[in-house]
């Protein structure tokens, strides 16, 4: 909605103690520059923004999430509801904790997996209902937007998204690209369209993993034949990856995460 309102802008108050949580920082970072301190605010003179391309989408988000609540058991549903949506705001606080405080924090978001395997299930669907692999192309190339924001468009997912979208796109045009020159694409795009989040903790860890994954894969993942030597070289370069920007960020590493 966009409503009229009437109100002083304030410049966000700083930190006043050194290395501590800054607020004016923070919203620097998400694009809020300024504080609006109300003095009128008439509900009459707010209207619909039903020309939004994104409105219907979110709208469909928000009838599943209301499904789910009202269909799934009352300790499913907040769960399924981030794997699916990638909300968390129904998990409960000590819940989410507990999960920080393991590492695992990451299975309740959605990632480049999820929209792989969710890819690949429909674009084998495709094939197996007689559709071609041109055609499916096409439509993948549709659909990973229309999913991207059905999910909340995190970081995390927008890069795989973006990723799948370069690699579906030159197989399309019949153009050759490596893994490595489709990452830089994206990162690119991204930060042209998004400077600051550049800051996001979501952002680094994705991009960073992501890419300590391929380029290591010729040199490292490529020598270890056996499923178990492979999981171990992958888990170790992602904790690699990761160690420096959680650290950066939270301050604390959990020893028992995957």
């Amino acid at each position: 909605m966009t409503c009229r309102v009437k109100g002083s802008l304030k410049i966000p108050p700083t930190s006043t103690n050194p290395n501590s949580f800054s607020y004016k920082n923070y919203l620097y970072y998400n694009n809020i520059f300024w504080i609006l301190e109300l003095e009128q605010l008439n509900l009459s003179y707010c209207t619909n923004n039903n020309k939004s391309i994104t409105l219907p989408i979110l709208k469909m988000r928000e009838m599943g999430t209301h499904y789910i609540l009202d269909h799934f058991p009352e300790q499913t549903a907040p769960l399924a509801i981030a794997l699916v949506f990638g909300d968390r705001n129904f998990i409960d606080e000590d819940t989410i904790a507990s999960y920080q405080k393991i590492g695992i924090i990451h299975l309740l978001a959605i990632s480049g997996l999820h929209v792989g395997m969710l890819a690949g299930i429909f674009f084998l669907a495709g094939i197996r209902a007689g559709i071609t692999r041109e055609k499916m192309t096409g439509i993948l190339l549709l659909v990973l937007p229309f999913y991207a924001i059905l999910t909340g468009a995190a970081p995390s997912v927008l890069r795989a998204v973006f990723m799948l979208m370069v690699v579906l796109l030159a197989k399309k045009l019949r153009a050759p690209i490596q893994l490595a020159d489709v990452i830089s694409i994206v990162f690119v795009i991204y930060l042209f369209i998004s400077p600051f989040v550049i800051y996001n903790a979501g952002f680094q860890l994705s991009f960073a993993v992501a890419i300590s994954l391929i380029l290591s894969a010729p040199a490292i993942l490529g020598k270890y034949t056996h499923p178990f030597a492979a999981v171990l070289s992958v888990t170790f370069i992602c904790q690699a990856a990761a160690i420096p920007i959680l650290l950066w960020h939270f301050y604390e590493v959990s020893v028992i995460s995957d």
